[in-house]
């Protein structure tokens, strides 16, 4: 039996219905996709001001590229020209301030071991720094020294902002964490006059972590039999800084001054 011509035109309407439907549902899926891969930037027109408009992922970079910049962003190379969402030029946030940085100098005298104890090395960081050729350094100054009683680690201020050398500029370490440790950025190899003393010898009696026994009777000796304490070598940057080897209690060397 054959199919009636009114059913096969059902069977047509049908088809061309579902496939209209079909097309539909694509195009409109197409274009929520398109719509998806576009951003906003912020277009800077024939008159130096910038606009928001929507552009095609893939021509993003070029419009970066011709100095448009990017919604709560930057343009690069801008000079500091930032947005918000809607692109109205807002004001930069301010550059991160440093921490309360400490300085610390390695000193430009040179003593035997017998410094009058800590106190007598302590008074004489504090000279150096007051007598610096950069000018009066200012602050309150002790020496990385370790005695029998007190560890230098304790004695000393221990600061989270960071420390540098006395010209102010370059960084030893972060905070007191790495300070107090046996990793350095920079070896502490200028003096409070800033110049370099290159590899030189520094009473320490200390690791690196600032904890040691001292020695030479507590920094009040310079019997060469006396105990010998550990020292430090200027230029080094790991536990060498603080402990490189023992030392004879008559022999020159320098010593660390840290602000306090």
């Amino acid at each position: 039996m054959n199919p009636s011509p009114r059913f096969i035109s059902l069977i047509l309407v049908l088809f061309l219905t579902f496939t209209v439907a079909v097309l539909l549902c694509s195009t409109e899926q197409w274009e929520v996709q398109a719509q998806a891969k576009k951003v906003g930037v912020c277009h800077i027109n024939e008159y130096g001001a910038f606009h928001r408009i929507e552009v095609a992922v893939s021509a993003v970079s070029a419009h970066l590229a011709h100095g448009d910049g990017l919604p709560s962003g930057a343009v690069p190379g801008g000079n500091g020209l930032m947005f918000d969402s809607q692109c109205v030029q807002v004001e930069p946030p301010p550059p991160p301030q440093p921490g309360n940085v400490l300085r610390v100098f390695v000193s430009s005298r040179m003593f035997d071991a017998n410094m009058g104890g800590l106190a007598g090395a302590d008074a004489s960081c504090q000279d150096m720094a007051a007598h610096s050729t950069l000018g009066d350094l200012g602050g309150t100054w002790k020496a990385f020294l370790s005695d029998s009683s007190t560890n230098a680690a304790t004695r000393l201020t221990h600061n989270t902002g960071g420390y540098k050398l006395a010209d102010g500029t370059t960084l030893v370490a972060t905070s007191d964490a790495t300070f107090f440790s046996t990793s350095h950025l920079h070896g502490i190899d200028k003096d409070e006059n800033g110049n370099s003393v290159g590899n030189a010898e520094v009473w320490t009696g200390s690791g690196g972590s600032g904890i040691g026994s001292g020695g030479c009777a507590d920094w009040t000796s310079n019997d060469p039999g006396g105990s010998y304490p550990a020292e430090g070598n200027s230029s080094q940057s790991d536990f060498r800084w603080a402990n490189i080897y023992v030392q004879f209690c008559d022999r020159q060397a320098r010593i660390y001054c840290v602000e306090q």
